[in-house]
């Protein structure tokens, strides 16, 4: 597979997407009537305004609640289809205390003076009122059912003395806004089915980047190949719903692509140049990749991806990456990623790990490393020399 590489990306988000025909669903673009489409947010019913102290108490409630109820990965429960609601519902249910808690945020929410908030303060304020306002739906209308079906696009909502829906106030948040970031649909909660979630905390303004990217490593790396060959993108229908969005904010949604893998390009290169492996670095993967989706002939093809079975990286922490162990001075880390997932191998022999896992290398030698899959094949053996002290990353391919 010289020429059908998958898409590689290593950006540092939490997120509930919807993938395929959930997210369908959920978005107003194609579940919502034309006219209902494009009405605006109206003015809500004058009411007191919001102090910026009492929202902030109001949200610390919020995110004390959602983060005792968000699932970490080896809690979390698999649909057949792969997907998975890192949410736990049937707690949310059974707690008086931090149902109430939604309620108080989302009466914070209706008053808030949004005007004075910058853009990074009103996407993380929008994209939590939001999650808000889906899981009070789901919780008001479901239960503690333990994978409930999206919340209605049409369900109405008050935010920032504006009434609105769900399902406008999803697109303001991707697409329409001037505060606008289609990757924002990576974190918005759509139920359980066909969604994705790659972590459990919510967005803070002074970390929204960071909060965003954490989406395009474990959705998009998990879902999306590349054929240089053919010149085709075969990603998850997740891009087809969203397109209007993806191609809004950067032109195309091949451009989308491009920007994404230039930017991973850029931050592989120096993580390598910091852990002195530069000379292992070969771009050739990205550039044939970033060529491709220059080209004015590149084919999507949208379809659901058998990744998604696997589990996807979650953090427990609200607003951070997962911290990784640092190894010991007498120890050497290596994260290995593949495409499609296999058995790890050092020096030919399996070490009872799949991709992804972090193995131990022998310091001060050269360590071969390959990855079986699953048909059998065997990838080409990456060296790595152990160094005490350092982690290292390699990421790894089936072999045409």
């Amino acid at each position: 597979m010289k020429d059908a590489v998958h898409l590689i990306l290593f950006v540092s988000l939490t997120c509930t997407a919807c993938s395929a025909s959930r997210a369908e669903a959920t978005s107003s673009d194609n579940s919502a009537p034309a006219a209902q489409r494009a009405e605006q947010p109206q003015e809500a019913p004058a009411r007191e305004t919001m102090s910026a102290k009492k929202l902030a108490e109001a949200r610390s409630g919020f995110e004390k609640a959602w983060n005792a109820h968000m699932l970490v990965e080896r809690f979390l429960p698999f649909a057949k289809d792969g997907s998975q609601s890192g949410v736990d519902y049937k707690g949310w249910a059974a707690s008086a205390d931090d149902r109430a808690a939604i309620a108080t945020y989302l009466k914070a929410a209706a008053a808030a003076e949004t005007q004075r908030m910058s853009n990074a303060e009103q996407l993380a304020f929008y994209i939590t009122t939001y999650d808000a306002a889906a899981l009070s739906a789901i919780l008001n209308e479901q239960g503690g059912v333990e994978r409930p079906e999206a919340p209605d696009p049409s369900q109405s909502v008050v935010v920032g003395r504006k009434k609105t829906t769900l399902g406008r106030l999803s697109d303001q948040i991707g697409r329409d806004a001037p505060f606008a970031d289609p990757r924002a649909y990576f974190g918005m909660i759509c139920g359980a089915r066909g969604c994705l979630r790659t972590a459990t905390g919510l967005p803070h303004p002074k970390s929204i980047d960071e909060w965003l990217a954490r989406g395009e490593e474990d959705i998009v790396l998990q879902t999306t190949q590349m054929d240089t060959k053919s010149k085709t993108v075969r990603t998850i229908p997740f891009f087809k719903t969203h397109r209007a969005a993806f191609e809004k904010a950067y032109g195309s949604l091949a451009g989308y692509f491009a920007h994404t893998l230039e930017e991973n390009r850029k931050h592989i290169r120096q993580e390598a140049q910091r852990n002195g492996n530069v000379a292992s670095f070969d771009a050739s993967l990205w550039d044939a990749q970033i060529k491709m989706l220059q080209s004015a002939d590149v084919t999507f093809e949208f379809r659901e991806s058998s990744l998604l079975n696997r589990p996807l990286m979650l953090n427990s922490t609200p607003h951070r990456a997962p911290r990784k162990r640092k190894p010991h001075a007498d120890e050497c880390l290596l994260s290995v990623y593949s495409q499609p997932p296999g058995t790890v191998l050092v020096g030919g022999e399996s070490t009872g790990k799949r991709t992804p896992a972090t193995i131990s290398l022998v310091v001060g030698k050269s360590n071969e490393v390959a990855v079986q899959f699953d048909d059998g094949a065997v990838s080409d053996t990456k060296e790595v020399k152990g160094v005490g002290g350092r982690r290292f990353k390699v990421f790894i391919r089936e072999p045409q």
